[in-house]
């Protein structure tokens, strides 16, 4: 099978759709994403890509494992 890449804007609204699903108590405190997406989740509204990039370098410097086409230096 062939390995397509998404869009990026598509996959922010896979992952968008994705998150609406997902319950608070879902969430883990020591993650700064699942932070993140708390708080965005309570504010009634999805991550930016510019948030999302930010809560990935955050991660990455907790030592996430983090990577893809955005995190290349």
């Amino acid at each position: 099978m062939e390995n397509k890449k998404i869009n990026p804007s598509t996959e922010l609204r896979i992952n968008a759709e994705r998150s609406r699903s997902i319950k608070k108590e879902e969430f883990f405190d020591d993650c700064p994403i699942c932070r993140a997406m708390k708080a965005a989740q309570e504010q009634g509204r999805e991550l930016t890509l510019e948030e999302l990039k930010e809560t990935f370098k955050k991660a990455k410097e907790q030592g996430g494992i983090v990577g893809g086409e955005w995190f290349k230096d």
